[in-house]
């Protein structure tokens, strides 16, 4: 199974400059924050829906629709009870659903769904390498942009540590499979101090290999950034494509702007 998100395509959205996909981040958060009605969050979704579509992304999903479906069926149903102020009693026979409870809750269901795609979207068109780039370009210290991007490494590296201590696990006859469901959670859950364990090697050894090759406190205060043998190896430019996505992104904003000035900014 690929552990990593990033789908090899030549598309519109993979020619973006990182800096227009962290715009397109940026704009996607500062949009869904900015509203708490269902409406300007659907226009959102349907954004990061056509990115999706535009960037080929959709293997990405595969094994990530269903939590998100679940995210957003109990998150809307949290908020729609949680709300303080829920309005008068919608009947759907024995239960009274709170109006503008239930518009609460469907926003930030979708919120939450929306922010989760578009990070998918970000991370199957965009690789660290580039998100790396990015972050430099921004005026990011350096120390900070190398800690971010591997966090996002160390995510597959994980992945694959606990695929490797539960094959080796079904090899010696554990049978994690069978049974009902919480026998299958207590034998899986005795997987945790090996996972760990490997875990913890593997960044002890990841950190010696980082003070091999330079990576410390007084080398990194030396550093500057675009300098050394790798400074100049991944080149990005602005084309007509991110002018494109500049003016899309620019006229989302306007059009959750325009919503929320027309009332529906809250539920």
């Amino acid at each position: 199974m690929p552990l990593s998100l990033y789908v090899r395509r030549d598309s519109f959205v993979h020619a973006l400059h990182p800096l227009t996909k962290v715009a397109f981040l940026a704009t996607i958060f500062a949009g869904g924050l900015a509203v708490t009605h269902p409406l300007p969050t659907v226009v959102l979704a349907v954004y990061v829906a056509a990115a999706a579509l535009l960037a080929r992304a959709l293997p990405a999903f595969r094994a990530t629709w269903p939590l998100l479906l679940l995210l957003f069926a109990v998150t809307t149903l949290i908020w729609t009870w949680a709300y303080p102020e829920g309005g008068p009693r919608l009947r759907l026979g024995p239960i009274a659903v709170p109006s503008r409870g239930a518009l609460f809750g469907l926003a930030m269901g979708t919120r939450l769904a929306v922010f989760l795609a578009a990070g998918l979207v970000f991370l199957a068109t965009t690789r660290i390498e580039a998100f790396a780039a990015a972050l430099r370009r921004i005026g990011l210290p350096y120390t900070a942009g190398f800690v971010l991007t591997l966090a996002f490494r160390l995510v597959p590296v994980f992945v694959e540590t606990a695929l490797t201590v539960a094959q080796a696990q079904k090899a010696r006859g554990y049978e994690m499979d069978r049974g009902p469901i919480w026998t299958r959670v207590r034998r899986r859950s005795r997987l945790i101090v090996p996972i760990f364990l490997s875990g913890l090697r593997n960044a002890d050894g990841m950190a010696l290999a980082l003070e091999a090759r330079g990576f410390s406190a007084a080398g990194v205060a030396r550093a500057r950034v675009g300098a050394g043998r790798s400074g100049g190896i991944l080149t990005y430019r602005f084309g007509w494509r991110d002018g494109v996505a500049a003016l899309s992104l620019l006229g989302l904003l306007l059009c959750v702007a325009w919503l929320r000035a027309g009332g529906l900014g809250r539920a």
